[in-house]
């Protein structure tokens, strides 16, 4: 596995025309302080940290300007998910080895030919048996060879397969359903790699290097009377607890639009507490506007509030401020909204959606219990769309409480503030991803991972898209 990393890393290297020494890491290091039985978030911070200490790291042999050529953020973001992937290695293969298969025969499935097996951490699993070999499976049982599989499930070890080669010769399979395909030496796609920074992950992660969020706003002079905003921020609920600092994230986020974007006060469409009309008055307002001034036009639309999410179609929905959670037909559909701005003759239109529709609060309390296991299912079929979410389906969208925010509004302006001369919605996401992934892990104990969804028709070209 290290070679592969090692092989992908000088194809990397190669393409950017660099030195292969510009760009190395040391294939194997220690991780410093954690155990494999934290869980691997934990270890692969650590892990992370040291990594990119020792890569961050100026070399004898290397010049001050070699050094900044090596270590820019592009560089930086290459790096990273290899790290992640020896990561990912290194502790499979350590946490396996401590890990012994304790596992029983239940029972023999004639309906279903299947063998009933109980392990004693992962529960319940069934092999296909034909009846022809059930007798001697159960007779044989104590002569049989197990070789399992292992993969990152729940922040630790899931089984991926078992092998099960009895006395005779016969093999038999178990398949975990929720492992990937390609698992490759026990590791799964199912885990999205933890991009953490080494400046992060030694204590100060969320801590901006400009002042205050809210005073200190880059200007421009540049009239940007071609991009149209639709703003909504809902904080005060009939039905449910209020949205903390929505209000605040989304005046900030307008004065960004109006200082650091150039957009017209006149382009802006500004909404508190918006009702489930309101959504469609927006809507219609943003409609509208693209109609009249469209193609070249750009649309912006930021969502500060509560979600929630259909238990029946998995469909996620904004909660207006007279809507109920455990009622989505007094909510407004997200599908509805990508669908109609989809089909919008823009240039490019971009949301920006700082909300969880797993139905927690941004401290991560529940506030109906019947979706907070679920995945939403957000699809983007069409249009010049791409939509930046707080976290994914099951996650929560937390607050940062010190800066009196939303975590993911925080970020994305703060982002915004330090690169806002030469920013588009690549750097700009990922950036966003990695502060806010390693403050959740940080201050909450659980992982907030902002994402984000894009259509066929707008394919890589939303990776170029500027404010």
């Amino acid at each position: 596995m290290r070679l592969r990393l090692i092989i992908i890393l000088l194809l990397i290297t190669a393409a950017f025309t660099m030195k292969s020494q510009d760009i190395a890491i040391t294939p194997s290091r220690p991780v410093r302080m954690v155990r494999a039985e934290s869980g691997f978030a934990l270890f692969s911070k650590a892990y992370v940290a040291n990594a990119l200490d020792e890569w961050q790291q100026q070399k004898n042999n290397e010049s001050y300007s070699q050094y900044k050529k090596r270590t820019t953020k592009k560089n930086r973001n290459i790096i990273i998910p290899i790290i992640e992937e020896e990561a990912r290695e290194e502790y499979l293969e350590l946490i396996s080895k401590t890990f012994i298969i304790k596992m029983d025969i239940v029972d023999y499935d004639y309906g279903a030919e299947m063998m009933i097996l109980d392990e004693k951490h992962f529960g319940h699993i069934s092999v296909a048996v034909p009846p022809s070999s059930n007798e001697y499976f159960q007779k044989s049982w104590n002569q049989t060879t197990l070789k399992p599989e292992f993969f990152l499930l729940n922040d630790t070890l899931g089984l991926a397969s078992v092998q099960f080669i009895l006395p005779n010769g016969e093999i038999f399979n178990y398949t975990n359903p929720q492992a990937t395909e390609n698992v490759f030496l026990g590791i799964s796609n199912i885990m999205k790699p933890v991009y953490i920074f080494g400046e992060s992950v030694r204590g100060d992660a969320g801590k901006n290097k400009s002042d205050d969020i809210d005073k200190n706003i880059p200007t421009t002079d540049t009239i940007n009377d071609k991009t149209w905003v639709v703003i909504i921020a809902n904080e005060n609920y009939r039905y449910t607890t209020k949205v903390k600092y929505a209000k605040r994230d989304a005046e900030t986020f307008k004065n960004y639009c109006i200082k650091t974007f150039g957009v017209p006060k006149r382009n802006i469409r500004f909404v508190q507490n918006a009702r489930k009309r309101d959504f469609e008055s927006a809507l219609q307002w943003i409609e509208n506007k693209a109609k009249t001034f469209g193609p070249d036009i750009k649309v912006i639309f930021y969502y500060v509030g509560h979600g929630t999410m259909s238990q029946r179609s998995k469909k996620s929905f904004f909660v207006p401020t007279d809507g109920r959670m455990d009622k989505v037909r007094t909510c407004f559909s997200v599908d509805y909204l990508i669908k109609n701005i989809g089909a919008l003759p823009v240039e490019s239109a971009v949301l920006f959606v700082d909300a969880s529709f797993n139905c927690h609060d941004r401290k991560g309390n529940v506030l109906i219990t019947e979706n907070t296991d679920n995945r939403s299912n957000i699809q983007i079929t069409y249009g010049n769309v791409a939509a930046v979410f707080a976290c994914q389906g099951n996650e929560n969208a937390y607050q940062h409480e010190s800066k009196k925010h939303g975590a993911f509004t925080y970020f994305l302006l703060s982002e915004i503030q330090q690169h806002h001369e030469d920013i588009n919605l690549e750097s700009l996401y990922y950036e966003v991803q990695n502060s806010v992934k390693t403050y959740s892990l940080s201050e909450y104990k659980t992982m907030q991972t902002p994402t984000i969804m894009y259509s066929s028709q707008i394919g890589e070209a939303w990776r170029k898209i500027t404010f």
